[in-house]
């Protein structure tokens, strides 16, 4: 939306015609932008992710602690088909977040993006996890992980 300012130069003294000649000339439009609305108070926030990251091939259960404001979750699911949300569990005061995630053998390195769907709003939290290396290999029999070789 734009606006744009119109007054008769004959109603104005010419020092004030001069002043919004030169005016009109540096800025011939101004927009109007509208008042956005605030930011729900209520809607969810991460702050920490624990842990913050995950080898694959290491284990196909993995709790994540997320530590935040207002996170009870209704709904969570992330963006990988290989990254799947088998429940989650709020503390009463929605300021702790338990996920308990299933990583399936086809997953791959690469960051998972998982969306917190709450009654007042969502957010999202990245999830990286990182092929396992050569000690983790010969310790932990992962070559049916597609990305230990």
């Amino acid at each position: 939306m734009h606006a744009y300012f119109c007054v008769s130069l004959s109603e104005l003294s010419r020092s004030l015609r001069v002043l919004l000649t030169a005016m009109c000339l540096f800025f011939p439009a101004t927009r109007v932008v509208e008042a956005q609305e605030p930011p729900n108070p209520n809607a969810p926030v991460v702050k920490k992710v624990e842990p913050p990251n995950w080898w694959v091939g290491l284990t196909p259960d993995v709790l994540i602690l997320l530590t935040g404001k207002n996170l009870r979750a209704t709904h969570s699911q992330c963006n990988l088909p290989e990254v799947l949300v088998n429940r989650t569990q709020s503390s009463g005061n929605g300021d702790y977040l338990f996920v308990w995630l299933k990583l399936k053998p086809e997953l791959k390195s690469g960051t998972a993006v998982c969306r917190i769907t709450t009654a007042d709003g969502q957010t999202s939290l990245s999830f990286p996890s990182q092929c396992a290396s050569k000690f983790w290999v010969e310790i932990r029999d992962c070559r049916s992980t597609t990305c230990c070789t």
